[in-house]
C-alpha cells in the first residue's frame, strides 16, 4: 500500500544472562528486590507485573515442583503462569519474615510493598 510506512524490523536478539552474571546481580540485590529478580528470570513477567502481586495469590503450600499462579496480563488478558515450589517457598518466607516486620501488623494486599 502506497503511503504507508512499514513496520522496522528488530534482527537483534534477546541476551541471555549467564550463571556468574545471575549470581553478581542477586549478590547485589538486597530484600525485596532480590526476590523480585528471582520472579522475573523464573517465570518471565515484567518487573511492573511481578510488583503487582497479591497475597492471596501466592499459595500457601504447594505439591509437586510448581504451581500455577492466576495473573492478568499487561493487556488484560488472564494467564497462568508456572512458578516452582522454591520460589513460592521464598516467597512465604519474605512474606512471613522480613515483610511481616516491615509492616508492623499494618494491612497491606501486595507482596512487595513500595517496590
Amino acid at each position: 500500500v502506497s503511503g504507508v510506512k512499514r513496520a522496522r524490523i528488530y534482527r537483534r536478539k534477546p541476551r541471555v544472562l549467564s550463571d556468574n552474571q545471575i549470581a553478581a546481580i542477586l549478590a547485589n540485590l538486597n530484600p525485596p528486590h532480590d526476590l523480585i529478580f528471582k520472579w522475573s528470570l523464573c517465570t518471565g513477567l515484567r518487573r511492573s507485573t511481578v510488583v503487582k502481586l497479591k497475597l492471596h495469590q501466592i499459595p500457601e503450600q504447594s505439591n509437586g515442583s510448581f504451581v500455577f499462579i492466576e495473573l492478568v496480563s499487561k493487556g488484560g488478558k488472564p494467564i497462568r503462569v508456572p512458578v516452582t515450589t522454591g520460589l513460592v517457598e521464598q516467597t512465604q518466607h519474605f512474606i512471613l519474615g522480613r515483610r511481616e516486620a516491615w509492616l508492623r501488623g499494618a494491612k497491606q494486599p501486595s507482596v512487595f510493598i513500595g517496590a
